[in-house]
C-alpha cells in the first residue's frame, strides 16, 4: 500500500502535477496514483469528457474512481452545446484555487493538449478578450452571440473574414483550421483588437515565448508518459475490443438516437456532422454507416461493424501518433526560462509499471516538494530554428497551403510531392 504524504504541499503552494501521454498510456493511472499518494485532485484536461454522456466512448474514469477522489471537469455540460478552451480554462482554474486552498494538490490529467496548455501558460490575448465578462452567464451569453453569427458560415468564408479584419493573422493560418481561425475571430469580436497585435504583446511579457505569455504556475511538475508505438497500438487495438465489451455500440446509437435533431440540423446547414461539440469524439463518423443502415440484414450489420471497428482503431492510433507530436512540439519546444521540465515516464511494460512510472513520478514529486535534488533528469528541450508560422503554398500541388518552414521541408521532400514534380515536369 502506498502511503499518503499529506505535509509536502505545505511548501510550495504553487505547485501542480500535470500527466500527458497519448491515449492508452496510462495517465488516468497513473493521475489517480498520484492523487491517493499527494492528497490531490484531479482536472480532466479533456474535451469530450466534460460532455454527459459516452462514458465508454471518451474512456472516463468510472464512478468508484470519481468517489475514491475526486475528479473535476467531467460531464459538466449537456450536448450539443459548445464548449471552447476559454470557458474551460476559466472554469478549471477556479477549481484549482479551490484546491489550493484546501492545501491539496492539484493534478491535470491531459487528453487534450492545448487544453493543458491554456492552463499551464497565461495568454495576455485572453485576459484582454475576457475582462467584459467575469461570470459564467455573461461568457456564455457572448459565446452565443459569437456562435450564432458565424454559425452557417463556411471555412472559406470564415477564413476571408479574418482576412478582412486581421490580414496578418490570417497569413499565418492554413484556411482550413477551422478553431484557430474562429479563435482570431472571437479574439477580435469581444476585445476590438486584432489578434496578431495581441500575440506581439504576449511575446514582450518577461518569460514568454512565441507559443504564448509566461507561466502560470512555474513550480509545475509535468510528466509524460510514453510508449513504443507498436506495443501502443495494440494496446488501443484491445481497448477498442473492450470498449465493446461495455456497450461501446449500443452506448453511440442510443445517443445518435437522442440527438438525432440535432444531427439531422447540422445536415440542413452543410456543415460536417462531426465537427461540431461532443459529435467530433471518435466513435461517431467511424460508425456513421452502421448508425444510418435501417436493413435488418444480419451479414450487412456484422460487415458494417467490423468496418467501423477497424476505423475506430484507425483513427485512434493516428490521434494517438499527434498527440505525441503535439507534445513534442508544443511542450518541448519552449525554452527553459517559460517552461516547466518534462519528465519521461515509460509506460511501454506495463508488468514493469510500479517500477519504470509509479516510483519515478513518487520520487520526483517528493524531491520537488520537499525542495531536494531530482534522482532523475528531465528531458532535454528542443529549440526550434525555423519559423513554425511561416506560410508556404504549393503550386505544384493544387496551390496546398501549408503552415511552418519544418512543415513546409518536409511536404518537399514527400513522396506525394516528389510524384508531382515528376509529372509536372513531363507536361513542361
Amino acid at each position: 500500500m502506498i502511503k499518503r504524504m499529506t505535509t509536502l504541499h505545505s511548501i510550495h503552494k504553487d505547485i501542480i502535477i500535470v500527466v500527458l501521454g497519448s491515449t492508452a498510456t496510462g495517465k488516468s493511472k497513473l493521475g489517480i496514483e498520484l492523487a491517493k499518494v499527494f492528497n490531490g485532485e484531479i482536472i480532466s484536461a479533456d474535451s469530450m469528457q466534460v460532455y454527459k454522456g459516452l462514458d465508454v466512448v471518451t474512456n472516463k474514469v468510472t464512478a468508484n474512481e470519481m468517489e475514491e477522489i475526486p475528479h473535476h471537469m467531467i460531464d459538466i455540460i449537456s450536448p450539443p452545446l459548445e464548449f471552447s478552451v476559454v470557458q474551460f480554462r476559466n472554469k478549471a482554474l477556479s477549481i484549482i484555487d479551490n484546491i489550493v486552498k484546501q492545501k491539496k494538490v492539484p493534478i491535470i490529467v491531459g487528453g487534450t493538449n492545448y487544453y493543458v496548455e491554456s492552463l499551464l501558460w497565461n495568454f495576455s490575448l485572453e485576459q484582454t478578450c475576457d475582462q467584459e465578462g467575469n461570470n459564467e452567464e455573461q461568457l456564455n451569453e457572448a459565446d452565443l452571440k459569437f456562435q450564432e453569427k458565424y454559425n452557417e458560415y463556411t471555412d472559406e468564408a470564415l477564413f476571408n473574414t479574418l482576412k478582412i479584419v486581421d490580414p496578418e493573422r490570417a497569413e499565418q493560418l492554413h484556411p482550413n483550421n477551422k478553431r484557430k481561425v474562429l479563435r482570431s475571430l472571437e479574439v477580435f469580436e469581444k476585445s476590438g483588437k486584432k489578434h496578431s497585435e495581441l500575440l506581439k504583446l504576449q511575446k514582450t511579457e518577461d518569460g514568454s515565448s512565441q507559443w504564448s505569455g509566461p507561466m502560470r504556475f512555474p513550480n509545475s511538475i509535468v510528466f509524460w508518459l510514453t510508449c513504443e508505438q507498436k506495443i501502443l497500438e495494440r494496446r488501443i487495438s484491445e481497448r477498442v475490443d473492450k470498449m465493446v465489451d461495455k456497450g461501446l455500440v449500443n452506448e453511440i446509437r442510443l445517443f445518435y438516437e437522442a440527438y438525432k435533431s440535432a444531427f439531422d440540423q447540422l445536415d440542413l446547414h452543410h456543415k460536417p456532422l462531426y465537427e461540431e461539440s461532443i459529435f467530433q469524439a471518435i466513435g461517431f463518423k467511424e460508425f456513421q454507416n452502421l448508425l444510418k443502415y435501417e436493413g435488418n440484414d444480419s451479414d450487412i450489420k456484422f460487415q458494417l461493424l467490423s468496418s467501423s471497428l477497424d476505423a475506430l482503431k484507425r483513427v485512434t492510433i493516428r490521434y494517438s501518433k499527434k498527440q505525441k507530436t503535439w507534445i513534442k512540439n508544443r511542450f518541448l519546444t519552449r525554452p527553459n526560462s517559460s517552461s516547466p521540465n518534462i519528465f519521461e515516464l515509460d509506460a511501454t511494460d506495463l508488468n514493469r509499471w510500479n517500477d519504470n512510472v509509479l516510483a519515478k513520478a513518487l520520487s520526483i514529486c517528493a524531491s520537488i516538494f520537499k525542495n531536494e535534488e531530482i534522482l532523475f533528469k528531465p528531458l532535454e528541450k528542443i529549440l526550434p530554428q525555423k519559423n513554425v508560422l511561416a506560410k508556404h503554398i504549393c503550386n505544384i500541388c493544387d496551390n496546398r497551403v501549408i503552415i511552418g518552414d519544418e512543415v513546409w521541408q518536409k511536404h518537399l521532400h514527400s513522396r506525394k510531392h516528389k510524384k508531382k514534380v515528376k509529372s509536372y515536369n513531363k507536361l513542361t
